[in-house]
């Protein structure tokens, strides 16, 4: 499944226009053109002095009013244009910035200075292409234009193209060394070529440079985040939050850090103060979202309600340009073009789930079209990339540029693969672009958008009429929805080890924002009932949360040295830990996806407890392909006592160990043409469903 510990959680330079205009604290545009051209009357160079002054003031709204007056007076005035335009862009109202910051660069073609602002607009704006040649263009009448430089590399790391932004960063610092803005830059970019000394290092030079940089700490505490040094990420989004009240993306950091935490009602009270300063962030709405989910406090029909509630709130203003194009084909037994959009085509647990149906899929029944939505790519995108019929990189466009492209492109039936996690594009789907949508694999839960017409399950995770008043969409039982591809290079199962140490060892590797109180209460039941076993936990790289969830344990009656903490490792680390493993405990109300694939692969049961939501049966529906079932606990009473039993008969269990591999190799799991078949025979049902003019419905492949 999908994971939202820090989704889009750094930020460049752009979080405001205020941040990055170039205009400097007096009467004067930085540009060396003079605020009014000499052949205008003195009443409007009066009037440009004045409207400088409510800049200088923060009288935005003012200032704003004043300069639509004085155009109306004098449309050919362009510094006029241009001091509308700033008024805007100080609003951050980019798409009202973005005519008289036009008007003025075509008015005042030589003046710099309006490029880069009008390239900031763009950038703003989603459109990245444009942007990029505006500063061009203003780089080109002025090179020494340090702001200019940095905008620039803002503008190309956000289209991932590393080598350009350092080189622009590099200008920009060369110009003028104690610019913190660019060592800012550098960070973000040595952070995505995985060089976090280095980035760290770079954020701290910003702030030695001008501590009171908020954005600077925001991103610190997102490089610390990204660590696992929750307490200190924490920190860093509090400092930017003392800096500057209204940044709107460290409330949403907070949130991300209380909630990967465990903590979260805070964690949702971050989120809903980020949207009352912004309620269109489609995205803090998305993360409020993805916490519900895992909170073991709410209702199901509560989290049903709030996903609801998502698609009401951004389908609705989409009514009047949403849906396809109305010349699309209605041949029912035509070659679908079946596009696939995912933020997380690269390394990522979603890839080991759709490689292998790709690999597959009948291109006689279905092209693949994909639209990646992350600016960075590695070895798995570029295999990925091999399978796919048509690749396309959206993360630089629009959701409305998006929608237009897929209608372009004649989609027939898109899939969405993330849910309300990282870099997801619901709001293209909210446009309707295609006729038929669906949600499938990147997030257990409905999207809550009626514009998406079906969600694939199968059988054992939402049997007929479990789940279906949970969902916006109509269920599709696919024979098998999951497929799985275990990692290139994966340790052989060694021997049961409780048969030579004496004691079993449970382990979790779940995330530690699965680890809620009831979790650890029930838990702590299992170890008084197994009083020798130990329990190891993965993926706790911070010490102060160690220390938490000792406590945590010791208020349920588990002392300390029952646990052992282990940081979050690489891949070949992270599985060669299981052979100290025994059992692995499953976490809820959100249970395992990937942590479930990998322990089974590598011999290590996994004990799960279902319960009434998606995420909650996911885990017991990949225990259920493999021939497991009898590892499904319905009750906590029922979870404890398989755990006694299967701790008491390590015989029994070593020889589970040793041929779960080869059990998984013969599981529905491990077929892909199983899913894929599936797939194909559920895309053609839908699609004729559609061409008769008939409305979705769930039914069973």
């Amino acid at each position: 499944m999908s994971r939202k510990p820090s989704r889009k959680s750094r930020v460049g330079q752009s979080g405001s226009g205020k941040e990055n205009l170039s205009l400097p604290p007096s009467d004067k545009p930085s540009t060396g053109v003079p605020p009014v051209i000499a052949d205008h009357p003195d009443q409007q160079a009066g009037e440009i002095d004045a409207l400088w002054h409510l800049f200088h003031a923060g009288r935005y709204a003012e200032m704003g009013e004043q300069a639509q007056r004085l155009t109306e007076q004098a449309p050919q005035y362009g510094d006029a244009w241009r001091l509308l335009g700033i008024a805007w862009l100080m609003r951050q109202n980019y798409a009202e910035a973005l005519a008289p910051l036009r008007c003025a660069s075509a008015l005042l073609p030589d003046n710099a200075e309006i490029w880069d602002h009008l390239g900031l607009v763009c950038h703003h704006l989603g459109e990245l292409a444009v942007a990029a040649a505006c500063y061009e263009r203003c780089l080109t009448l002025d090179s020494r234009r340090v702001p200019a430089w940095n905008n620039a590399a803002d503008n190309a790391w956000r289209r991932g193209l590393l080598d350009q932004s350092e080189f622009c960063a590099r200008q920009a610092l060369a110009l003028q060394p104690d610019y913190p803005r660019a060592w800012l830059m550098l960070g973000n970019i040595f952070r995505d070529r995985g060089r976090l000394g280095e980035a760290e290092t770079a954020y701290r030079q910003a702030l030695q440079l001008n501590p009171q940089m908020a954005r600077v700490h925001y991103n610190l505490g997102s490089l610390f985040q990204e660590q696992g040094r929750y307490y200190e990420a924490l920190a860093g989004y509090r400092q930017a939050l003392d800096l500057q009240p209204d940044l709107v993306e460290a409330y949403c950091a907070c949130g991300t850090v209380l909630k990967d935490i465990g903590r979260f009602a805070e964690a949702m009270d971050h989120y809903r103060m980020a949207l009352t300063l912004n309620p269109q962030l489609a995205e803090t709405h998305s993360h409020l979202l993805f916490t519900l989910s895992h909170d073991e406090n709410a209702r199901p029909e509560e989290v049903f309600a709030a996903h609801a509630a998502f698609g009401q709130r951004f389908e609705a203003p989409l009514q009047s340009v949403r849906g396809p194009s109305p010349n699309h084909s209605r041949d029912p037994d035509k070659r679908l073009n079946v596009g696939f959009v995912s933020g997380d085509l690269r390394c990522h647990a979603v890839t080991s789930f759709i490689e292998p149906v790709w690999h597959v899929l009948d291109r006689r029944q279905a092209w693949i079209i994909a639209y990646s939505n992350h600016h960075l790519e590695d070895d798995q995108t570029v295999r990925l990339k091999s399978l796919a019929d048509a690749w396309t990189p959206v993360f630089d466009l629009s959701d409305a540029a998006l929608a237009e492209r897929i209608r372009a492109d004649q989609i027939d039936i898109l899939i969405d693969l993330s849910g309300h996690t990282s870099r997801d594009r619901l709001l293209t789907f909210a446009h309707k672009p295609a006729p038929v949508q669906a949600s499938w694999l990147g997030y257990p839960n409905t999207t809550g958008l009626t514009m998406i017409d079906y969600y694939l399950t199968d059988r054992f995770w939402a049997p007929p009429g479990v789940l279906d008043h949970l969902f916006t969409e109509r269920l599709v039982q696919l024979p098998c929805v999951f497929t799985f591809q275990p990692a290139d290079e994966v340790p052989p199962i060694n021997p049961l080890p409780a048969l030579s140490q004496g004691y079993v060892i449970f382990a979790s590797f779940h995330r530690p924002c699965k680890l809620g109180e009831g979790v650890i209460a029930l838990w702590s039941r299992v170890l008084q009932a197994v009083p020798n076993a130990v329990l190891l936990i993965g993926a706790m790289n911070d010490p102060v949360l160690r220390e938490h969830l000792a406590a945590m344990f010791q208020r349920h009656g588990v002392r300390a040295e029952r646990l052992v903490f282990y940081p979050q490792l690489a891949l070949a680390d992270y599985l060669a830990l299981h052979h100290q493993v025994d059992i692995v405990l499953d976490a809820f109300p959100f249970s395992s996806g990937a942590v479930a694939y990998h322990a089974l692969w590598m011999g290590v049961p996994v004990l799960t407890l279902t319960g009434p939501t998606p995420p909650h049966r996911h885990c017991a529906a990949i225990l259920q392909h493999v021939g497991l079932g009898d590892w499904v606990a319905a009750s906590e009473e029922a979870y404890v006592d398989l755990a006694r039993q299967w701790a008491a008969d390590l015989p029994r269990l070593a020889r589970l160990r040793a041929g779960l591999r080869h059990q998984i190799e013969h599981s529905e799991l491990r077929r892909p043409e199983t899913v894929a078949r599936g797939l194909e025979q559920a895309l053609r049902q839908m699609w004729r469903h559609w061409c008769a003019g008939l409305p979705p419905e769930s039914f069973a492949v």
